[in-house]
């Protein structure tokens, strides 16, 4: 058997030789191009041109602020080749800081153990195929991810002032870390909190200085009409790319048209329901999954700051902004790696038992199905029934519970 040093060697030496191939491979993707990160990049010359954001956009439609097409400008005005490998490396490095922010809550007995390489290529086998999907169409789900990690790792741990700008900055962008921003206040960092508010609002005010105020005003206006969850357009949607609540919720209970593909060959519906009764229902779980998780956290572990245990409670914020906001896609599943890497923690420790023990290991194996749910791996056919039942947002359910249940497990003695 290999000493540990020869061991640390070897092991030194694949990440280099791994990390220059992930280098390679992204230069290549982002090349060749992603639909994603051009439509922020034609986002980004509509602001500089004066152009409306949220119209004629031929790659998709613009979802994002005002402020994120200001700043995406810079790159919108050189090739578009490079721009999109620019994004490419800035994903890649921001991955990197997001695994070194989770390593950090982990404790240092399993990193210096001879087994931290299962954790370590663990996170790369569990993550790879969302990330993949990121890097693939230029998405920005790394960066909104990173931002929501760093800004509360600043906050906990760091700089409040670096994090609450961080929040501020990935909720103008990107709706997501509202919840994250309710956490801080909850967990009793007020001035945390009010300088986040404060960030947010003076990122808001910020493109006025390039469009005018009243422009800016009206931008936002479209931008809010845009992504507002309670809105017509969230009510519900059929996408078999989503994870979001609105988008499992109609597979089973609302009724099936002449022209829909839902159903395939088989007849999926629980209960048949009226189209204001299932909007009821999709707000209530939202409700329920939100209320339910100040509750566990503001109400248990408000005085608990340990790394594992705010670990856990990230891990929880992570996955209830998947299942609560509307149009969360495939690509969005590295949100749920840290609750993931956690139930693992979790299981390899020897610390969950009972019915605990089994829903964390029913929650690892849907993960690994996740993993593995590449078309080239396991077939289009596979890959399509899956989607059909949105396996994947079933599966953060359950990842979401498994999270619950473990408020009565000790982290900390391990």
């Amino acid at each position: 058997m290999p000493s540990k040093e020869l061991l640390v060697q070897r092991m030194s030496v694949l990440g280099k030789v791994g990390l220059a191939l992930l280098l390679a491979y992204a230069i290549l993707k982002g090349f060749k191009g992603g639909n994603d990160i051009n439509v922020f990049l034609h986002a980004g010359s509509q602001f500089l041109n004066g152009e409306d954001l949220y119209i004629s956009n031929p790659f998709n439609r613009y979802l994002y602020s005002p402020l994120f097409a200001a700043i995406m400008a810079p790159l919108s005005m050189i090739p578009w080749e490079l721009s999109r490998i620019i994004w490419a490396l800035l994903n890649i490095a921001l991955s990197y800081r997001c695994y070194r922010i989770l390593r950090e809550m982990i404790p240092a007995n399993i990193w210096n153990s001879r087994a931290s390489w299962i954790w370590k290529t663990g996170i790369i086998f569990l993550s790879f195929n969302a990330f993949n999907h990121n890097l693939v169409l230029g998405q920005m789900t790394v960066i909104i991810l990173w931002m929501t990690m760093e800004g509360l790792y600043q906050i906990f741990f760091g700089k409040e002032w670096k994090g609450a700008g961080l929040l501020a900055l990935g909720m103008n962008i990107k709706i997501i870390p509202i919840i994250a921003i309710s956490y801080v206040f909850f967990k009793g960092k007020i001035r945390a909190s009010f300088i986040t508010g404060v960030f947010l609002i003076a990122s808001l005010i910020l493109p006025a200085l390039f469009v005018g105020f009243q422009e800016n005003i009206s931008l936002h206006e479209k931008w809010l009409n845009e992504i507002n969850p309670s809105g017509s357009r969230y009510a519900w949607e059929e996408n078999t790319g989503c994870v979001s609540l609105n988008c499992i919720l109609p597979t089973f209970f609302l009724p099936a048209t002449e022209d829909s593909n839902r159903h395939l060959e088989l007849d999926t519906l629980l209960f048949a329901v009226e189209g204001s009764t299932l909007v009821l229902m999709i707000q209530g779980t939202r409700m329920l999954i939100f209320f339910g998780l100040l509750f566990l956290i503001f109400k248990q572990w408000n005085k608990r700051e340990e790394k594992l245990s705010l670990w856990r409670e990230w891990s929880l914020l992570l996955i209830a902004s998947l299942l609560i906001l509307p149009h969360q896609m495939k690509y969005s599943m590295l949100y749920a790696i840290p609750a993931i890497m956690l139930l693992w923690f979790s299981l390899s420790s020897g610390i969950s038992k009972g019915i605990q023990k089994w829903l964390i290991i029913t929650a690892l194996l849907g993960a690994i199905v996740i993993a593995l749910m590449g078309r080239d791996v396991i077939g289009s056919v596979t890959v399509n029934f899956l989607d059909h039942f949105r396996y994947m947002g079933l599966t953060l359910l359950v990842i979401y519970f498994a999270l619950l249940f473990t408020w009565k497990i000790n982290l900390e003695d391990s």
